[in-house]
């Protein structure tokens, strides 16, 4: 077992605490020699993408009808931290040569502990080393969805959009109060929607890997029947079986609760949304009132403006003595004139406003049609 990503350059490995590393030239000679098959290794190599395959060898050249080895191919997703194996087994012999990588040293070390713990199994049929990668691979994806459950019932409990009994008992209070900013809470629910689309996918991958375990189990004994040599007993078929269906079964209860969990938090994306555009109209609404208000003092200022002009304007051009009437009929006339001139404004500021609302009205289907017209060729 080595620690790196056999596609890299270079891999490390670290017992006893020293690091072992492999050239990819030298790698490529190493799979080789020990008879991997050799174009789907290089193939598989070649890619980074999750991936899961066996590959039948003929290696006995007077039989082109009876497979006598099988290459196993499979790269183990979670983020980027794959494991990633290549396995050969001879049907013979049972003899099995396995190569694992996995790019984190715990990850390594983990497995290396499993397979000591196994050690019985392993020897009792090599395929128990699929089940071996398939339980490790399991835990890593339940703690990685476990981290995922706490963000959304977190967002959750700090929305207060769930059920009482559903809300965490303590939350961080700095956690509190970032996720009390619109921007952020925002940004956090489409993260968390993005690995839960990614934990998904991962999962999916964890099905099939139940379904392609026994494809391959199936296909390895199938070929030792064809060899003439005796299959596994229906005991240890049976637990070497069960122990993948468990996996499987437990892949297939976590996708559901994915499922669950991904509904949910895009309920909270769209209730959030709702809210915050349902804040921004009382804030556009209390601005509509506060620009009513200013518009109705400005026409009261328009209106006293115009109340008192006229009266204004005449009594200016009577303190310029242009005009020489004397007594009450110098007052008298400066009150009708005022009026008259008042009057006069007033019809004309009304008629300027009737004909402007008029003229709206008139042109208001055409930009309307223009518009629709507009939006139609986009």
């Amino acid at each position: 077992m080595v620690s790196g990503d056999p596609c890299a350059s270079k891999m490390r490995t670290h017992p006893e605490g020293r690091a072992m590393q492999i050239r990819s030239d030298t790698f490529s000679q190493l799979v080789k020699t020990v008879g991997f098959a050799e174009r789907p290794t290089n193939r598989f190599l070649e890619t980074y993408i999750p991936t899961m395959s066996f590959h039948l060898q003929y290696d006995d050249p007077d039989d082109d009808e009876k497979a006598t080895s099988m290459t196993i191919l499979l790269r183990c997703p979670k983020n980027s931290n794959s494991v990633t194996a290549l396995i050969r087994i001879q049907f013979a012999t049972m003899h099995c040569m396995a190569f694992i990588s996995c790019c984190k040293q715990e990850d390594t070390e983990d497995l290396r502990r499993r397979c000591i713990r196994d050690a019985d199994l392993l020897r009792l049929h090599p395929l128990y080393i699929l089940a071996t990668i398939y339980e490790h691979r399991y835990i890593q994806w339940t703690n990685w969805f476990s981290s995922i459950w706490r963000d959304v019932v977190e967002i959750e409990t700090l929305t207060n959009m769930t059920h009482e009994q559903w809300k965490l008992d303590r939350v961080d209070p700095s956690r509190l109060q970032s996720l009390s900013k619109t921007d952020t809470l925002l940004t956090q629910l489409h993260a968390t929607h993005l690995e839960l689309c990614h934990c998904r996918t991962v999962m999916t991958y964890g099905g099939d890997f139940g379904t392609f375990s026994r494809d391959a189990l199936a296909e390895l004994e199938k070929g030792r029947r064809e060899l003439g040599l005796r299959p596994l007993s229906a005991r240890h078929r049976s637990g070497l079986e069960e122990s993948m269906d468990a996996m499987k079964i437990r892949c297939g209860s976590v996708m559901e609760r994915l499922s669950e969990l991904k509904e949910r938090l895009v309920g909270q994306i769209t209730v959030s949304y709702n809210l915050i555009a349902q804040k921004d109209s009382k804030v556009n609404l209390t601005v509509a009132k506060l620009q009513f208000h200013d518009s109705r003092m400005l026409k009261g200022i328009a209106f006293l403006t115009l109340l008192f002009l006229p009266s204004t304007l005449v009594a200016t051009l009577w303190t310029t003595n242009l005009f020489q009437i004397s007594g009450d009929t110098n007052w008298h006339v400066y009150l009708v004139v005022s009026l008259l001139l008042t009057i006069f404004v007033f019809f004309c500021w009304g008629s300027y406003v009737r004909w402007s609302r008029q003229r709206q009205e008139l042109h208001w289907p055409e930009r309307a049609t223009i518009d629709t017209i507009y939006l139609s060729n986009v």
